[in-house]
């Protein structure tokens, strides 16, 4: 099943969590002996390993320590250990050291859990700390062990890397407690001497980059925290360099005490390879620590060395990696990319050692293990792959002959092409070798996430040696310009609290003052929509929720524009007696269930008001378990903002018609009773303020309100649009339909390409810069039972209505689907108003179908939104400038190396209104004149004359504009018509032009009607191509007026005067009537662009064709046309059939091929066209598109009646068998068993033209 993925959180909570307790008491023992030993002997040996292929399940075992990726379960672990002798050893979990056995093999693992193994003796036994890797991003370095010198019975050295005592998991701006006691943080005993240190051990050597410190924070007893101290680091924990310098010491400063205490201090690595890290404070008191006999600290956070890619060229770091082979612990495959053994950090002029152990290495023969895949993280533009070949033993088991592959998902991989490597040296200094013959592996700006180099197979081939062994010592990676999509790890860590708010769903963003594009949330309050919540405390150590209050629907407010947590409010329900409550919005509307609830989706500010739309839904237990609830309606909750503030008390709910739901037959089930299916249009899933107040970059005064048509359990992207000034009268609400604009729901048309998916929460927002500039952005995230599960999308489109073109895959998250849990993400989407210039920031959700081992109370760090960037990288060379979004009443209009600028701008007025075309980042400068003095007061008014001065990013390149200062321009788009040259007339917003009528003559004969200074176009189509002089205009043509002041404008349809033969009616021997698939969709303009032109286009949605049906009839595969009356007929025009993306079971293959053409005057007595046994071939529309355009005859040519007299035209398609086939071999799977099926998108009929 299909459906709003989101809403499986219902399973989970209410039935996972009534079952947990059930579960615990009834379930059998958990333990395992390994019955897979190799060799069985009483061996006293406790070790353990990875089985082969459970890498993702245990990503680590050290001494004392197991690491396990996030919800894992009891017997998840078990199964992928094994003893390090073979042995048959037995394994036991338990909730922590001296607790309670698990006895329930789906129990997920938290942090603070132990694994016991008894030895094949069954004496002998060890104890192993489990450690639970983050949900997701593995950005955060967590340590395998923290050991002190000297540390109390309370104040414990683990205590300062484990997460007690923190506000969030991973944060940067998170704080610690003040613990009375101090039992959150480590503290050495008075006067600690040559024990006076904390070292942490991350189990491998990294790329480090930051570490922050917060210092030690009892209340009274702050003093004792770090004051002077040095900090050293290790790879192999022997030879020790000092961090800055030999000599060189840190000063921490000291903590508030306070009950959220922030970082007191940040240290930067700078991607220095390192296992271990020291601290060692200075010895004497008052100078080692800020007073007193002890020393202590807080917390302390590591985080990967990460490079901010910001131009082209940049060296692009790896996240993480992994290779099929790995010869021992010693070569693992992450000192590729860990600098271990590098001169520097990120330089393609840095060298390589000749180490052994600096190097990854391949087990002997790995055959079809033979790889090395690297995960940068991120999806970013590469330009190029530089390699350090193998460097030991002479190189010889460096690689040669590879082919490189890349992703975005890690699941499809395209081929870059295969290569030759150099060989290294041996030397002690090696520099990049790359490829034989010199070169990088060149990217050409592809995008990826994964890279993949696959060596051949054969030793002397696949390497430089004799034996097959294989390896590497560094890869990097360099950006190209593109676009970059990758985690905003500073706005999701606003989002994971340790207590209050713990968790949610949902998210959605709204500008308290209506601004709704990048940068300006710094001049604003931001209000956050969440739904599903859980509201308690989260143990930050074991990540256990110690109270777990659940509730539908909270909010958050954000002062100003920084992911700060102490700038963020959380809101919640409670009841009379301070508890929480099912929604901070319980339905009370007529359409409400008694014990319903609403799940928010978006919504926007207008008129000192928040407007959400939310969805009115109730329990149904005639679902599925997990599935037992509906959504009753779509509700509009109204909540009146008054002095800055949310009057929630004050809100008010209205039911809406938001909702259309109907019902079909689609064939019959195994017992002879009728398949019924459900069609279900509903609104409210995404929000668009197209206004000037609203800082949309090319406003059209609407608001529109994006949607969804659910269909066989798959989401089409709806639209409908209203003037602000009507947004609560809903008869003004219209909905984009096959034939425009329309008050009908139910005729809401697919706006969205066939390849499109959409989740059930979503975002449309204009693009402002890049490639893509002025056009509309579809952000969504691909649903939990879709192939292509995991994956943030995008699909662009010309205007708001669409339509939207095929998708493109922005970002794999990998939280998805893990192999050791069922976790999911949902509900991608895009918050324009909290971005920064350039920038945009999306949200994605995430889940877990697991519900036996009461995943969402053992893992409570799982249950939170992701944040992402998506941001361009440029040339840097470009001087082309726009105007930012809402400033186009500073400055009218750039063109022709000229800036018009409002009557009274200053400089600094106009530099502020500029932005670069491509988005990077320019210099601006006013001069008097050419070549005349910099006008140096950002406050002088421009006058004309003037110039700006623009210098490219690189500083490489200038371009002036001269400026022109503009009276008080009007806004008007009311115009008049001129009647002659072919144009006829106006009225009611359209103007008539007779056949042949060009471009000119319709542009000449138009005028402003207050006599202003208009600008006018002629379009193919509303946000079609742009149509120019003698070209003559067709039917459904579209003129653009804009207004003197550049920015407002209005769109007129041109009808052409005769021709088209309106009014036809279409029957068919057979047609697909359960899916709207009938013979009028033919004629009535369903899926055009427009209502009568040659040029217009067809979508591919299936509700707008004609197919005919999967009965076992061949003999009724014809469609009959009425024309209304007898004309002199012309042209015939046809849009063969053209449903779906041809990736699915119903393909462009139904469309007709060869086919009898007949016309008649009484229906009766027909004429073949072309003579008896004539038929015409027509031509097969392309797979995937979604605006065909005529497809007519192979060849190009249409068909033509020559004049003929005519009322009635049948077109008969031959049987698909012939050696002529009917059809391009579309068939279809039915009751009937497999049958051809023939259809059509659109004919047109035209009357033969007068000489």
């Amino acid at each position: 099943m299909r459906g709003k993925d989101r809403m499986m959180n219902r399973k989970i909570w209410i039935a996972g969590c009534m079952a947990a307790t059930l579960l615990f008491t009834n379930a059998a023992a958990v333990s395992a002996r390994n019955t897979n030993a190799e060799t069985q002997w009483a061996s006293a040996d406790t070790g353990i390993r990875v089985k082969p292929g459970q890498e993702a399940v245990v990503k680590g075992i050290w001494p004392g320590t197991v690491q396990v990726t996030y919800s894992t379960n009891v017997s998840q672990l078990i199964e992928a250990l094994q003893a390090a002798d073979s042995s048959a050893q037995t394994y036991e979990v338990y909730k922590e050291k001296g607790g309670e056995r698990f006895t329930v093999g789906s129990t997920v693992l938290m942090t603070t859990n132990v694994l016991k193994v008894t030895a094949a003796n069954g004496t002998s036994t060890a104890e192993y700390a489990i450690t639970v890797n983050p949900v997701g991003d593995s950005f955060v370095l967590t340590p395998v062990a923290t050991t002190s010198g000297s540390e109390t019975l309370l104040g414990k050295a683990v205590n300062a890397t484990n997460n007690t005592g923190m506000s969030g998991y991973y944060g940067e701006s998170d704080s610690h407690d003040n613990d009375a006691n101090g039992a959150t943080m480590w503290l050495t005993m008075d006067n600690p001497g040559n024990r006076n240190w904390i070292q942490v051990d991350f189990g491998e050597v990294y790329p480090l980059g930051k570490m922050l410190v917060w210092n030690y924070n009892q209340p009274g007893a702050a003093d004792k925290g770090i004051k002077n101290a040095q900090v050293l680091y290790s790879a192999d924990g022997s030879q020790w360099s000092v961090l800055g310098g030999k000599g060189v010491t840190q000063q921490f400063a000291k903590a508030s005490g306070s009950e959220s205490q922030r970082a007191d201090a940040t240290l930067d690595f700078g991607g220095l390879a390192a296992r271990y890290v020291k601290i060692i404070p200075n010895a004497a008191f008052g100078n080692g620590n800020w007073g007193g006999a002890a020393f202590g600290l807080s917390q302390l956070r590591f985080y990967r060395y990460a490079s901010h890619v910001t131009a082209s060229g940049q060296n692009v770091t790896v996240l993480d990696v992994a290779a099929g082979s790995v010869n021992s612990a010693a070569t693992p495959a992450i000192n590729t990319v860990n600098n271990y053994g590098m001169s520097g950090a990120s330089s393609i002029s840095d060298t390589h050692s000749n180490k052994f152990g600096e190097m990854w290495l391949t087990a002997p023969n790995p055959g079809a293990n033979n790889w090395i895949q690297f995960d940068l993280g991120g999806t970013y533009p590469l330009s190029a792959m530089h390699v350090w070949n193998y460097n030991a033993k002479d190189g010889k088991y460096g690689i040669k002959n590879a082919s490189v592959q890349y992703s975005t998902d890690g699941r499809t991989w395209k081929t870059l092409g295969s290569y030759q490597f150099e060989k290294a040296s041996g030397k002690a200094a090696q520099g990049p070798t790359d490829l034989v013959g010199g070169g990088a592996v060149e990217f050409g700006a592809a995008a990826a996430r994964y890279v993949k180099i696959v060596p051949n197979a054969a030793a002397g081939d696949g390497n430089w040696g004799s034996e097959a062994l294989f390896g590497l010592s560094q890869v990097r990676f360099y950006s190209a310009p593109g676009t970059i999509v990758e985690p905003a790890r500073d706005w999701t860590s606003l989002v994971t609290r340790t207590s209050g708010w713990t968790g949610s769903d949902g998210i959605f963003t709204i500008a308290y003052n209506g601004y709704d594009a990048p940068g300006n949330a710094d001049q604003t309050k931001t209000l956050f929509l969440f739904s599903d919540t859980f509201v308690g405390s989260v143990n930050p150590v074991s990540k256990y929720r110690n109270t777990a209050d659940f509730t539908n629907n909270t909010l958050g407010v954000l002062t100003g524009g920084k992911p700060d947590p102490a700038n963020m409010q959380f809101i919640w329900g409670t009841n009379e007696n301070g508890q929480t409550s099912s929604g901070l919005f319980v339905p009370q509307t007529p359409k409400a269930s008694p014990d319903g609830w609403y799940w928010l989706q978006d919504g926007l500010y207008l008129n000192d008001n928040i407007y959400i739309s939310g969805m009115n839904v109730a329990p149904d237990p005639t679902q599925p378990p997990g599935w037992q609830f509906k959504v009753v309606g779509v509700t509009m909750i109204k909540v009146p903002l008054r002095n800055g503030q949310l009057d929630l008390a004050d809100h008010s709910q209205v039911d809406t018609s938001l909702l259309y739901h109907t019902e079909f037959q689609w064939g019959t089930k195994p017992d002879g009773s009728p398949n019924i299916l459900s069609q279900e249009n509903q609104f409210g899933a995404g929000f668009m303020a197209n206004t000037a107040e609203a800082g949309a970059p090319a406003p059209d005064g609407y608001i529109y309100i994006y949607g969804y048509q659910t269909v066989f359990g798959v989401r089409g992207l709806l639209v409908a649009r209203v003037l602000p000034e009507d947004f609560e009268d809903e008869s003004k609400w219209k909905f984009y339909g096959n034939s425009g604009w329309t008050s009908d729901i139910s005729q809401a048309k697919i706006i969205s390409d066939g390849s499109v998916d959409v989740s059930p929460e979503l975002s449309v927002t204009p693009i402002i810069g890049g490639p893509n500039d002025g056009k509309y952005r579809l952000v969504y995230s691909t649903g939990l039972f879709s192939a292509d599960h995991g994956l943030v999308k995008e699909s662009i489109s010309d205007t708001p209505f669409g339509p939207f073109g095929p998708a493109t895959t922005l970002y794999y998250a990998p939280e998805d689907k893990s192999s050791a849990s069922e976790t999911y993400i949902y509900n991608a989407k895009a918050h324009p108003n909290i971005s920064k210039p350039g920038e945009l920031l999306i949200t994605y959700n995430v889940n877990s179908t697991q519900d036996g081992g009461n995943v969402h109370y053992n893992n409570g760090e799982m249950y939170h939104p992701r944040f992402l960037n998506m941001r361009q990288i440029y040339t840097g060379k470009d001087t082309g400038i726009g105007v930012k979004a809402g400033k186009d009443r500073v400055i009218t209009q750039i063109a022709d190396g000229e800036i018009h600028v409002a009557y009274g701008t200053t400089v600094d007025g106009a530099i502020a209104a500029i932005r670069s075309a491509d988005g990077s980042a320019q210099t601006y400068e006013a001069y008097a004149a050419t070549g005349g003095s910099k006008l140096t007061d950002g406050t002088a008014v421009l006058a004309a004359g003037n110039v700006l001065t623009v210098t490219s990013a690189d500083g490489t390149a200038t371009a002036s504009y001269t400026i022109q200062v503009n009276a008080d321009l009007s806004d008007h788009t009311g115009i008049g018509v001129t009647a002659g040259a072919g144009v006829t007339g106006f009225d009611s917003g359209m103007i008539h032009v007779d056949a042949g009528t060009t471009v000119a003559a319709v542009t000449a004969a138009v005028y402003s009607s207050d006599g202003s200074a208009q600008t006018y176009e002629v379009y193919a189509s509303s946000g079609g191509t742009l149509l120019t002089g003698t070209t003559p205009v067709e039917d459904g043509n579209v003129l653009k007026v804009t207004a003197e002041d550049r920015r407002t404008s209005r769109e007129y349809v041109i009808a052409v005067n005769g021709g088209f033969i309106e009014g036809v009616t279409a029957t068919a021997g057979s047609e697909e009537s359960a899916f709207g698939m009938t013979a009028s969709q033919v004629m009535n303009g369903s899926g055009m662009s427009g209502p009568s032109g040659k040029n217009n286009t067809h979508n591919n949605n299936y509700a707008a064709v004609w197919r005919t049906t999967d009965d076992a009839d061949d003999s009724n595969n014809w469609i009959q046309f009425d024309l209304g009356g007898t004309y002199s007929l012309g042209e015939m025009l046809v849009w063969n059939y053209n449903e779906d993306d041809g990736t699915g079971w119903l393909k462009n293959g139904s469309g007709i091929q060869y086919a009898a053409v007949e016309y008649s005057v009484d229906g009766t007595s027909w004429t073949t066209l072309g003579g008896a046994g004539y038929r015409y071939r027509f031509a097969e529309a392309p797979n995937g598109t979604s605006a065909l355009h005529a497809t007519n005859l192979v060849g190009g040519e249409v068909v033509d009646f020559g004049g003929v007299n005519a009322r009635y035209v049948r077109i008969t398609p031959n049987s698909a068998t012939d050696s002529n086939p009917g059809n391009y071999g579309g068939v279809f799977e039915g009751a009937f068993g497999i049958k051809s099926t023939f259809g059509l998108s659109e004919v047109r009929f035209y009357k033969q033209a007068t000489p």
